[in-house]
């Protein structure tokens, strides 16, 4: 056998182990946050009352088994303090709310194919927990806020889009039109309506994470063999 040609073999063979590996890649697959973004707005039982503002996300991941066709879990989260305007003859007097923090949390989601690439899926997941935390206020009055710490405002089901690209590594999903906080009118005397909700639409942009264990060994493995064989067959010539 001349040196190209058991180079080249072995290369191939090398090659395989790659393939193998990347092939192991394990299910479902986590993407972790890299960049994203939130449009928030404030309705009452009447319609918009403050916004939209656009604001940051900063994280956290996303897990998907496309196998297994489900949405395993979604975790955002976001933090302030982010401000809206809101009109104050729908809300009792007050007219600016804080966003200081929200975190949003769900699983066992189901995913419905739309085929083309990358590949494009709608999907339903809930009941989806969210804990926020914010003010509501008066800006020219200091010290009138009222603090909202810790509010839930579970939503009973969420849907959006994800988009998976061509080798498995990024992801981006959309959340539509979900609640992040409510508050209630109890603590605004003079509210027109029951209840101020503050509703986000996110994008959530995300990778999936340093390649897993027995795929980085088998990498390492597949360039080990061919640099090996081709030291030794240099040795020979």
């Amino acid at each position: 056998m001349t040196l190209v040609g058991g180079i080249l073999r072995l290369a191939v063979f090398g090659a395989a182990l790659v393939l193998g590996a990347a092939q192991a890649k394990a299910v479902p697959e986590t993407y972790e946050f890299t960049s994203g973004s939130a449009i928030i707005s404030v309705t009452d039982d009447v319609g918009l009352v403050g916004g939209p503002i656009t604001i940051s996300l900063n994280g956290i991941a996303v897990t998907v088994d496309e196998e297994l066709g489900t949405l395993v879990s979604m975790d955002l989260s976001t933090s302030g303090p982010w401000i809206l305007g809101v009109d104050p003859t729908r809300t009792g007097g007050f007219d600016t709310i804080t966003i200081n923090s929200a975190n949003l949390s769900a699983s066992g989601g189901s995913l419905f194919a739309l085929g083309g690439e990358p590949r494009a899926y709608e999907y339903s997941i809930g009941p989806v927990a969210v804990i926020s935390d914010f003010d509501a206020s008066v800006s020219t009055v200091p010290g009138s806020n009222i603090s909202f710490g810790g509010f839930p405002a579970n939503s009973p089901v969420a849907g959006g889009t994800l988009f998976l690209d061509g080798l498995g590594i990024g992801a981006i999903l959309t959340l539509d039109g979900i609640t992040i906080a409510q508050i209630p009118v109890s603590p605004i005397p003079g509210a027109s309506s029951t209840n101020l909700r503050v509703k986000a639409d996110f994008v959530f942009e995300g990778v999936q994470p340093i390649p897993e264990p027995h795929a980085t060994a088998l990498f390492a493995l597949g360039a080990g063999v061919v640099g090996w064989a081709t030291r030794k067959q240099l040795v020979r010539s």
